[in-house]
């Protein structure tokens, strides 16, 4: 397999699951947030705050832990 290839399956993989966390934080996001924040995923630490800051409700009822 060449490079690219692995870094593109690689890229895929990391995608999918940035993808799950989302689908799992807005089905969580009426009920609580903090389902979302047990993620130990880095890329969706990295992308934590832009996607709360669309769910200022949620986020007002549980304060940054």
């Amino acid at each position: 397999m060449s490079l690219e290839g692995r870094s593109s399956a690689h890229r895929k993989r990391t995608m999918h699951s940035q993808v799950q966390a989302a689908v799992h934080f807005s089905r969580a996001c009426n009920t609580c947030i903090l389902t979302f924040l047990d993620e130990r995923s880095a890329a969706v630490r990295r992308n934590w705050h832009a996607r709360v800051t669309r769910h200022r409700k949620c986020y007002t009822q549980h304060p940054r832990m």
